[in-house]
């Protein structure tokens, strides 16, 4: 299972990367790097991007009062109908 099985590809906009781009990217196991450093750089800079756009998400879910709704069902516990 990957990125695009939950979203349909971007048609790809030169000189723009959206963040569904970015996390589709983020998410290969594929990528071959020249160098280690190369390999590191890629890495440290998706970590960083990756964790402010989780961050956002739970932000948001938050002010919307969802978040508890996203914990219960990450921890497989049955949710409520409302």
């Amino acid at each position: 299972m990957d990125y695009y099985d939950y979203f349909a590809e971007a048609e790809h906009e030169p000189g723009e990367v959206s963040m569904d781009e970015f996390i589709a990217e983020a998410m290969r196991n594929d990528l071959k790097f020249k160098t280690l450093a190369e390999e590191l750089h890629y890495q440290r800079t998706s970590r960083i991007t990756l964790k402010n756009e989780l961050l956002t998400c739970y932000e948001f879910l938050k002010q919307q009062d969802l978040l508890w709704r996203y914990e219960a069902y990450r921890n497989g516990e049955e949710l409520p109908f409302d």
